[in-house]
């Protein structure tokens, strides 16, 4: 079977890169091009307070005012009008967490899969499965994500379960 080895652009590798080093943009979403074997970003989510940072590479969007990128990456995957409510995609987020020992409050660059069980493509599923490890190996080597930081959904209850906010 053929490896499937897909590349992020020189452009999505520095907007990452910004990500790690200046929390900015706080998540994007990358889809793989299967004809053209390529993985793009798409899509990235700042708040509004961050000032216009924007890439002129793939859709902006403002994360609102009060919300998390836990709220925004719930409204992406669980919202019906979403495209990604029930198609897979890559997405890559800043993601707060609190120590419930400590209340240390720290954040983590996050990169999951997401290939939701009731996925209306079949075939895109089965290769976004194929492609994790070259996915996982690209973010890896460009941003230095932990192992430990790759994680992989297959409905909401998996992230709820995950990355939900620890309750006070």
């Amino acid at each position: 079977m053929t490896k499937l080895d897909y590349k992020l652009s020189p452009k999505d590798i520095e907007l990452l890169k910004s990500m790690v080093k200046d929390r900015k943009p706080q998540l994007s979403i990358i889809e793989l091009q299967k004809a053209e074997m390529k993985a793009n970003i798409v899509s990235s989510y700042d708040y509004a307070k961050a000032g216009p940072q924007k890439y002129d590479h793939c859709e902006n969007h403002e994360i609102a005012e009060g919300k998390s990128t836990y709220d925004c990456l719930k409204d992406i995957l669980c919202e019906e009008s979403s495209r990604y409510h029930n198609n897979p995609c890559v997405v890559v987020m800043n993601h707060m967490t609190t120590d419930k020992h400590s209340g240390s409050v720290r954040d983590d660059i996050i990169a999951m899969k997401w290939s939701p069980d009731d996925c209306t493509d079949r075939t895109a599923k089965m290769i976004y499965s194929s492609a994790w490890g070259a996915v996982k190996d690209v973010l890896s080597s460009a941003i230095n994500v932990s192992i430990n930081n790759m994680l992989e959904f297959n409905d909401w209850d998996d992230v709820s379960d995950r990355l939900a906010p620890s309750k006070k």
